[in-house]
């Protein structure tokens, strides 16, 4: 297998700066002498009022790289091989400032606008150098990314087979094929010569958690920005078919997404809630409107009557806005550092609410990984085929105990009732029942599960994962 370069267009003496800096930073860190630390971005952020445009992001796949080198060095030879380079910009959360979407200081200018002369040179003459937008770390897809990409590629004369866009969402492929079929036939573009660029899925969650849990398993300290909480996972050691736990349901919310609301508001509704330990705030994490025309144009439409979704909105507001479970502060909750087992060891089933349902992109977070690091099964409430992809990992599921029927449905309204329909039924079953199948499957698939996470905590592993899709990308010229 081939070496595989990061490649920097500043390097200082503390580490790589992001690449298509805007020098309107620079001031800023000459202030910090180049010393790249999360201060500085945050001065940045406050300075500017915006996310920073770009973030050299090298923690998602650092672990699969051979060594770091500048542009310089590549475009002077004193760094040859015939390797692959990838010149990295990484968007993250900041995507719209980085995509130019938005008036901020690059006023309406996209990465490309920043990329240095040299390394646009080195993009479009050197056959192993790759523009690498990495946005790993995220799987909301907007198609106005690629709509900025095609333009500003066309207006910098950036072959489109150079570019490699990262993405953690398993539906990459599809989104983009839909997006592009429209696209390539508008008659503004029917001349252009348009090929399609590369796309890479990247599961960054799966590593990194798995990492987690590991360390919190051998008793180390984990951090995360600026938490170090004393954290807590369940142990084999520690589950015993003696005790009957509180509850058949666990499910954590943070923002309130979509969803996740309706989630709540159904369980309410059905009258199960006593058997779900569910966190959630009302008052300052709710992320929408509960609107009735987005209700029913872009979520669940007539399945669920929205009168009903209201009602019961009104209800909890007003009886329990706010349900905690494990921490006080869920503003300041994150999926990493924040872990502890006793709720785990209280409840059963796991609802797992990932980040997207509604919206596009098959996105696993560090949320999917949970329930298997702490002993517990599952019903994934994301987007469809998302147990289909998560088996690809050699995880097991949960049917026929579970009617997992729901993961194959690509309607979001019916996905959403099938969900709650079958969380409706499990919760009719006592909780000795449920008790029972929980030990029934335990050594076979939940122990399974377990040990299976954490052994993707390996740099080795996932470096083959990364490697051997990436070249396959690289590869493929159809």
């Amino acid at each position: 297998m081939k070496d595989i370069f990061l490649v920097s267009d500043y390097i200082s003496p503390y580490s790589p700066l992001e690449n298509c800096l805007n020098v309107g930073y620079f001031q800023s860190y000459i202030e910090s002498d180049f010393d790249r630390t999360q201060g500085i971005i945050q001065k940045l952020q406050d300075k500017y009022y915006d996310p920073i445009a770009v973030w050299h992001g090298q923690g998602s796949i650092e672990y699969a790289m051979t060594g770091q080198v500048s542009t310089y060095d590549v475009f002077s030879k004193k760094h040859q091989t015939d390797g692959i380079y990838l010149y990295v910009v990484s968007p993250f959360g900041g995507a719209s400032c980085t995509f130019g979407l938005h008036n901020s200081l690059h006023m309406h200018r996209s990465f490309f606008f920043f990329i240095p002369e040299r390394t646009k040179y080195l993009i479009k003459n050197l056959e192993n150098f790759y523009l690498f937008i990495n946005y790993s770390n995220e799987g909301t897809l907007n198609n106005e990314f690629f709509e900025v990409i095609y333009k500003d590629a066309c207006e910098f004369d950036i072959p489109f087979e150079k570019i490699v866009f990262c993405i953690s969402d398993y539906n990459i492929q599809k989104s983009f094929d839909d997006w592009y079929d429209v696209y390539s036939q508008r008659p503004d573009n029917q001349d252009k010569k348009l090929t399609k660029i590369k796309l890479l899925y990247h599961v960054w969650s799966l590593r990194d958690k798995a990492r987690e849990f590991k360390k919190i398993l051998s008793n180390e300290r984990t951090r995360f920005n600026s938490f170090s909480n004393p954290c807590t996972v369940v142990s084999k050691q520690e589950v015993t078919d003696k005790i009957v736990r509180q509850k058949k349901f666990l499910m954590l919310n943070r923002r309130m997404r979509p969803h996740r609301l309706y989630s709540v508001l159904m369980f309410s509704h059905l009258n199960i809630i006593n058997d779900v330990f569910v966190s959630y705030d009302l008052n300052n994490m709710q992320m929408f409107d509960l609107e009735e025309r987005m209700y029913k144009n872009h979520h669940l439409g007539e399945q669920i009557p929205f009168s009903t979704i209201k009602l019961e909105y009104d209800k909890l507001k007003l009886t329990k806005p706010i349900s905690i479970l494990d921490f006080e502060n869920l503003e300041e909750v994150w999926g990493f550092n924040f872990e502890d087992k006793r709720i785990y060891l209280q409840s059963y089933i796991h609802i797992t609410s990932e980040t997207n349902f509604f919206e596009t992109g098959g996105y696993f977070s560090e949320k999917t990984w949970k329930p298997m690091g702490h002993l517990q099964p599952f019903i994934f409430m994301g987007p469809a085929n998302g147990l289909k992809e998560i088996r690809k990992f050699g995880f097991k599921t949960f049917s026929p105990f579970i009617n997992e029927s729901y993961d194959e449905e690509t309607d979001d309204k019916l996905r959403f009732k099938m969900i709650i329909d079958e969380i409706e039924r499990l919760s009719k079953l006592s909780l000795e029942e449920i008790h029972s199948w929980y030990h029934s499957i335990f050594e076979d698939i939940l122990v399974y599960n377990q040990e299976l996470f954490l052994q993707y905590e390996n740099d080795v592993l996932m470096k083959e994962f990364f490697t051997k899709n990436l070249f396959e990308v690289l590869n493929d010229n159809t």
